[in-house]
């Protein structure tokens, strides 16, 4: 995926792409098709903001239609996080055990696993580490990510390996939580949050999906307000 300044997207499509289409990403208009160079691979254009952006892969175009209609602008906490370079350095939660908020078998037979640490055990405002398991897996899960700040309800999504997860806490104070996940022409799927570690300050729980369309997520509490949503309200 990019973003570029073009102040004449018309003649770069043009040239780029072939079997030209259009659909709607909330109220913009995209145009999707097949790359000129390359007909095997689709590419979705649209402009925010001013600028063009622009998402490729070799998948057929309803599937990249789909993925492109779950973009969305990242809040500053995600952009901080993304550029946080003291996640290259040894992190406390990569040094102590995880604890597990889901372990099973997916539909295709593989294993998935997400887990968690915090980042600072002396600091929960900090957040945490997402330990997120990766297709050959036999051990502890390879990948992790950081999350949001702690303190406060979060839902974080991410895409890998073809599948859409969506990982959520709130504090432990949060009694009779749910995790509320609607995909767009599927089950909606209901997940409490659980307290998994006496040891840690929130309650958590995670969903894994194999479709990539496009969808909405929000925590509810015990008494059935909405307390965190995605995307952001």
């Amino acid at each position: 995926m990019s973003s570029d300044d073009v102040p004449d997207e018309d003649n770069v499509t043009r040239f780029a792409l072939s079997n030209v289409g259009s659909f709607e990403i909330g109220d913009t208009t995209a145009i999707i098709g097949r790359s000129a160079a390359d007909p095997t691979v689709s590419i979705a254009q649209w402009r925010d903001d001013g600028r063009l952006i622009t998402m490729q892969g070799n998948i057929d175009s309803t599937d990249m239609q789909a993925v492109a209609q779950t973009v969305h602008k990242s809040t500053d906490d995600e952009v901080h996080r993304s550029l946080d370079t003291t996640f290259a350095t040894p992190l406390p939660g990569l040094q102590s055990p995880p604890s597990t908020i889901v372990a099973g078998t997916l539909a295709d037979g593989t294993r998935w696993d997400i887990e968690v640490s915090p980042r600072n055990p002396a600091d929960e405002s900090a957040g945490y580490v997402w330990w997120i398991g990766q297709p050959g897996d036999s051990g502890p899960p390879t990948e992790t990510r950081l999350s949001l700040p702690g303190g406060a309800p979060t839902i974080e999504t991410l895409v890998e390996h073809g599948r859409t997860y969506v990982l959520a806490k709130v504090p432990r104070s949060v009694s009779g939580a749910e995790l509320h996940v609607n995909p767009n022409g599927h089950a909606s799927s209901v997940s409490p949050l659980l307290d998994i570690d006496p040891a840690l300050g929130d309650r958590f729980t995670a969903t894994v999906s194999f479709d990539p369309v496009p969808f909405t997520a929000h925590i509810v509490d015990g008494n059935g307000n909405t307390i965190a949503s995605w995307p952001q309200l």
